[in-house]
């Protein structure tokens, strides 16, 4: 056992101890199993098996006497009650049977008074019948069938008398007897264990007191001294844990000025950026209505063009109607010298060329003020195209500055988007930085209190130590 160490020993010792007490709950166990065993064939054997042949003595007398009364009495209504008494009888010693089965002699004896019980029954109703029924046919064959009767019931009853003796004094006494061995086996085994124990635990006693307290004290010095360096070693903790306590505490104020900062202009870079959002939906919107006026300007063009064409066209119509006017002007002065020859035939004819003469010059008159209008007209026409084509460029040019504007505040809302991210993860990184430091006052905090705590649990070290070695039987440290 010296290749053991103290927990080794000691489980042995606990080991051995339990297997002492195993055995012997083991034995108790067995004892009482055994015990319960036998008490409980008397509890449901053997005790029903005897009051059911107590029953079945006293019903047989039952028996006795009905076939008595029935005899004397000439009483066919005692022949009944006796097959009832007997039918009990029968059931008492098959229930006793049952009981007893356990012992086969006894099952079998039983067995051998149920049969005879039953032979006998039949013989006794038969010859009793006959006396009852028959009263003066009292022959010497049926005095001698009652003779025997009488021989076989004393000899039933005497059957019943032992088998009753047989299970309740014999098998109970065999059961109790079972049960008194038992127990001075178990008394016996008890103390062979109790010696046993005691001889393992004075070996135990002077194994501990050999190989285990030595090695304790020695332990114990040991602790006594470890406790002494960690109790320094915890100051020292301590006095480093505070020092970097304050240094965290002093980092985390100023990383919280700094998030409180960042966050700020983070709040103005997302104002810059939604504002830049803004100019850059405006600029949008804008170019869209430079397009539209664009549009606009080009059908404007197209109608002006249109206008001009229309003009010219009139202007051709009110040159045929000149010519026309004038070469009726021409045919009316040739009616009305035509009409100066025919005389006074032609002097009607001479007035209607008048007045076509005149019509004709109203319509050349109409045609050359007509003409003076569509010209004047054409060339306010051609003048309005000019300045519309000037203005078209202007707005054309406006348009594509204001492309290159919204191109430029495009990319201006890009990078204000961009910025506000990268202000927004610097932010998140200081509040992340800020929270590492908070920890780690925390965790410096909490370092200096459990050096305190090691220095405390270093001195109740040094009280347990001392108890130890008072335990143990040495001196204190």
């Amino acid at each position: 056992m010296n290749h053991l160490g103290i927990r080794g020993k000691l489980l042995l010792s606990v080991g051995a101890l339990a297997t002492g007490y195993l055995l012997f709950f083991a034995l108790v166990q067995w004892t009482s199993s055994t015990t319960e065993t036998h008490l409980s064939t008397v509890s449901s054997s053997i005790y029903p098996a005897a009051l059911a042949l107590n029953h079945a003595q006293t019903d047989f007398q039952g028996v006795k006497k009905d076939y008595k009364d029935a005899v004397l009495l000439q009483d066919k209504a005692a022949l009944e009650t006796a097959d009832k008494d007997a039918a009990t009888v029968v059931e008492q010693l098959s229930t006793a049977s049952e009981k007893i089965a356990f012992d086969p002699a006894l099952h079998q004896q039983v067995e051998a008074a149920l049969e005879s019980f039953k032979g006998l029954h039949e013989r006794s109703k038969t010859a009793y019948t006959v006396m009852v029924t028959t009263p003066d046919a009292m022959t010497a064959e049926t005095q001698s069938t009652l003779a025997s009767l009488t021989d076989d019931n004393k000899k039933m009853e005497q059957s019943l008398v032992d088998l009753s003796d047989s299970i309740g004094n014999k098998a109970f006494n065999s059961e109790f007897a079972a049960v008194a061995s038992s127990n001075s086996r178990q008394r016996f085994l008890a103390f062979a264990l109790f010696l046993v124990a005691a001889g393992f635990g004075a070996l135990v006693v002077l194994m501990m007191e050999k190989q285990v307290s030595s090695p304790l004290r020695d332990l114990a010095d040991r602790l006594a001294d470890g406790a002494k360096q960690v109790a320094q070693s915890a100051a020292q903790v301590s006095g480093s844990g505070m020092t970097l306590a304050q240094g965290a505490s002093t980092q985390a104020a100023s990383l919280e000025e700094t998030s409180a900062s960042s966050q700020q202009i983070s709040a103005m870079a997302e104002r810059s950026a939604a504002d830049c959002h803004s100019t850059a939906e405006l600029v949008t919107a804008s170019q869209d209505k430079f397009t539209d006026v664009n549009k606009s300007l080009a059908q404007l063009v197209g109608a002006m063009d249109e206008i001009r064409v229309s003009s010219d066209k009139v202007s051709k119509i009110i040159k045929v109607i000149d010519e026309i006017a004038f070469k009726t002007n021409i045919l009316a002065l040739n009616a009305a010298v035509e009409a100066a020859r025919a005389g006074e035939a032609g002097a009607g004819f001479a007035v209607v060329a008048e007045e076509v003469r005149n019509l004709a010059g109203k319509c050349a008159e109409a045609a050359n003020d007509s003409s003076a209008i569509v010209a004047e007209s054409l060339q306010r026409s051609n003048e309005g195209k000019t300045r519309l084509d000037g203005v078209s460029v202007s707005i054309q040019a406006v348009t594509a500055e204001s492309v290159k504007v919204k191109s430029l505040v495009d990319q201006i809302n890009v990078a204000s988007v961009e910025q506000t991210r990268g202000i927004t993860q610097i932010a998140r990184s200081i509040v992340q930085m800020e929270r590492v430091t908070q920890a780690s006052a925390s965790t410096a905090e909490e370092s200096a209190a459990a050096a305190e705590q090691l220095t405390a649990q270093s001195n109740v070290l040094n009280e347990i130590v001392s108890s130890l070695v008072l335990v143990i039987g040495g001196k204190a440290a």
